[in-house]
């Protein structure tokens, strides 16, 4: 770090007090710095009013100098060079450190003040009120049924999504997760000539519920259970649509 020597000093001999011109001794300076004045010898800086002056020890011992060269010897080296860098820091931050309020003292930082409340995601999670979903990821496609997904807006046909499109070689009997599926290109074990849609509800694995309805302009509803592993055949409901009533009151398919 080099010596500080700018301006000029006014000495009395006898006296500790330094007058500066053209100085700025609070900014390069420090208590505890080598003076060296006119006269050449070395004294101790003491104290620094203001820029322009500071206190030496011993007093002066050369004759008084009104504009005398002189230098200012950093004896703390990099300590004054971090002070004053601490300094800075501190004159720029300063208002923004106090308003840290508690949090300059603690480890984790409490949700009242801006944090999570623990130093760890689980533990900031339950802090903060977040169930399960918080780490769930979001299914990727309408078909995505992963294990522990959340099911978004019409996932599976459910909820306003579009029926899944099944292929003609599309089995009703390896469906599994409930859903509506779309059959338009026929498809096997599904009711021949009604291309359907198969809502699917599930209980248990080889206990389920299958609907078949048709989209053609003619309605028409059937269902089947499996039980046990096992499917019932496909049963059709008869309605208005599809059925007359004679006058004696019995239903003949139309």
């Amino acid at each position: 770090m080099p010596w500080y020597k700018a301006g000029t000093v006014k000495t009395t001999n006898n006296s500790n007090a330094i007058i500066g011109t053209g100085t700025a001794f609070i900014a390069n300076a420090r208590t505890g710095d080598a003076f060296r004045g006119p006269d050449g010898a070395w004294y101790e800086v003491t104290n620094i009013a203001s820029d322009t002056a500071l206190s030496i020890s011993p007093n002066y011992q050369g004759p008084t100098v009104a504009a005398g060269g002189y230098a200012l010897a950093p004896m703390q080296g990099y300590v004054k060079d971090l002070a004053d860098q601490v300094r800075a820091i501190v004159q720029q931050w300063g208002a923004t450190l106090a308003g840290l309020g508690p949090l300059s003292s603690v480890s984790i930082a409490p949700i009242a003040n801006g944090g999570t409340g623990s130093n760890s995601a689980p533990g900031a999670r339950t802090a903060l009120g977040l169930g399960t979903a918080a780490t769930a990821n979001l299914t990727s496609s309408p078909d995505d049924y992963g294990k522990g997904k959340v099911l978004q807006v019409g996932a599976l046909g459910w909820n306003g999504g579009n029926s899944l499109s099944m292929a003609a070689s599309g089995d009703a009997n390896l469906l599994g997760i409930s859903g509506i599926y779309l059959y338009s290109n026929g498809g096997q074990n599904v009711p021949a000539g009604v291309f359907p849609h198969v809502r699917l509800t599930t209980a248990a694995p080889g206990y389920q519920t299958q609907e078949a309805i048709s989209s053609s302009p003619n309605p028409r509803y059937m269902m089947r259970n499996q039980y046990g592993g096992s499917f019932s055949p496909w049963v059709e409901f008869y309605h208005s649509g599809n059925t007359t009533r004679a006058a004696d009151g019995t239903l003949k398919a139309i």
